[in-house]
């Protein structure tokens, strides 16, 4: 069943434009196809996937789809997101583009894997946009990135 956007969540993240960080856990070792990527063997812990909302509505608008189940996936995370559960979104509401800085720096964190190649970065130079940690080091994220001016636990608001 997909989540509501609740009225607490709109009231709660910034209609700004800025970049994200979906914490997403899967539980279960699982087979999901990406879209034109392919077919992929998923382990279970965290996966950190960044993004950017500089388009209409800004970080609340792309996280209130990201909170959803998108029954019809336009983009490889709403692939994975069927899969997972949303466990926090970290945010910076700067108008700065940190989504490809964040990426390389996430790829330097020695918890962290890039599970699948072009995840999300199709459009980019990047590697990946999307991490996996067996471990939640979403703390670690945290203290290590300044740029990173908010956190939100969906499930606190739903």
């Amino acid at each position: 069943m997909a989540a509501q956007v609740s009225d607490a969540f709109k009231n709660a993240i910034s209609k700004n434009p800025g970049t994200y960080i979906l914490c997403l856990k899967l539980n279960l070792a699982t087979q999901i196809m990406i879209g034109k990527l392919g077919t992929f063997n998923f382990k279970p812990g965290y996966y950190y996937y960044v993004g950017s909302a500089f388009g209409p509505g800004g970080i609340q608008a792309r996280c209130g789809h990201h909170i959803k189940i998108s029954t019809r996936p336009r983009w490889h995370i709403d692939y994975l997101r069927q899969h997972c559960v949303l466990d926090q979104i970290l945010y910076s509401d700067a108008p700065d583009h940190l989504e490809h800085w964040w990426a390389n720096w996430l790829s330097g964190i020695t918890y962290t894997t890039i599970p699948i190649a072009d995840f999300g970065s199709s459009d980019c130079q990047c590697t990946s946009h999307l991490f996996f940690s067996p471990e939640n080091i979403s703390d670690l994220l945290l203290d290590s990135n300044k740029s990173i001016s908010a956190v939100l636990n969906p499930s606190e608001i739903s």
